[in-house]
């Protein structure tokens, strides 16, 4: 898919890392809120439970080829259960990093971690060319659902000053994915089959640039690593499996401001939907307005013709 900026023409490289899920904050008290948008635009929106850490909930929105979209809120006060007063619950929630960020994109996921050794690979790429990233030792995580059924997995995350939605976290299931992943059902009214695009923005400067494209290219690999080259403005496309990340510098002046407020980090996310299902407030370019009247992440939905 053609990039929308002007600058170099655009590449699509050999598959690369598999995309597991996006991270979409919501403010506390706006989980059912977003439920209801989000299903209102087509999506089949499913209740995931609890955070094992008692400070979050939230929503997912599931795709067929396994990826899904995490809906998420901190909670509003701690579970009754616990015997936890309200200033700990506070306390624990202000210490929490995804607390300080604005509702949004605030971060996404790659399958795998330290037992596929992808995160013992990236550490080594870092350390070859003297770059201070390094991915964390697994760090478990799980959730309950509104089921009951309890959920665990592992997540990896950069460490070494990297802004936190700039490049990705690893994640991999301790249980079942297929529990923490199920498929839509019933299928998406709107007939989504998934991401189309994802866009991280930079600041501009040249060592804003370098960084984060050099970030980058270390998490994702040599296939990524051979196209990026810091003179380039904008560095269009590169693939995630059936995903295409576009990576470039904040220019107009909604950009400017929000790499301002955010730095470096994930801006855009494009969603495919079926041509005949596109909504009203989703224009011609696609650019959904209910979610952006809401001050949530912006997102793009792309329409597919003669889709079944």
């Amino acid at each position: 898919m053609a990039d929308r900026k002007s600058g170099p023409s655009a590449f699509a490289s050999d598959p690369l890392p598999t995309l597991d899920h996006l991270v979409h904050k919501v403010n506390p008290g706006q989980l059912e809120r977003a439920i209801s948008v989000f299903s209102v635009l087509g999506f089949t929106v499913k209740r995931g439970g609890k955070h094992a850490n008692g400070l979050t909930a939230n929503a997912l929105i599931t795709f067929p080829d396994g990826v899904y979209l995490e809906i998420i809120a901190f909670q509003e006060h701690p579970i009754a259960a616990t015997g936890e007063l309200q200033a700990q619950f506070e306390t624990r929630r202000r210490k929490h990093p995804w607390w300080r960020n604005s509702a949004g994109w605030i971060n996404w996921a790659l399958l795998g971690g330290a037992e596929n050794g992808q995160t013992a690979e990236i550490n080594q790429r870092a350390e070859q060319i003297g770059v201070q990233m390094r991915y964390s030792a697994p760090i478990a995580a799980g959730r309950t659902t509104t089921e009951g059924k309890k959920l665990e997995w592992k997540i990896s995350v950069p460490e070494g000053n990297v802004p936190r939605s700039a490049v990705p976290f690893l994640c991999e299931d301790a249980t079942p994915r297929t529990w923490r992943v199920p498929p839509p059902d019933p299928p998406h009214r709107n007939r989504s089959s998934g991401i189309s695009a994802l866009t991280i923005l930079y600041p501009p400067g040249e060592d804003s640039q370098t960084f984060s494209l050099q970030n980058l290219a270390i998490v994702l690999g040599e296939k990524f690593t051979r196209h990026v080259t810091p003179t380039q403005p904008s560095l269009p496309v590169t693939t995630l499996d059936l995903s295409v990340v576009h990576v470039r510098v904040a220019d107009d002046p909604s950009e400017l401001k929000w790499v301002a407020e955010n730095g470096a980090g994930l801006f855009e996310v494009e969603i495919r939907v079926a041509a005949d299902q596109l909504p009203s407030s989703a224009p011609p370019d696609g650019l959904e307005q209910t979610t952006q009247d809401e001050h949530w992440g912006r997102i793009r939905l792309h329409p597919v013709f003669n889709q079944a």
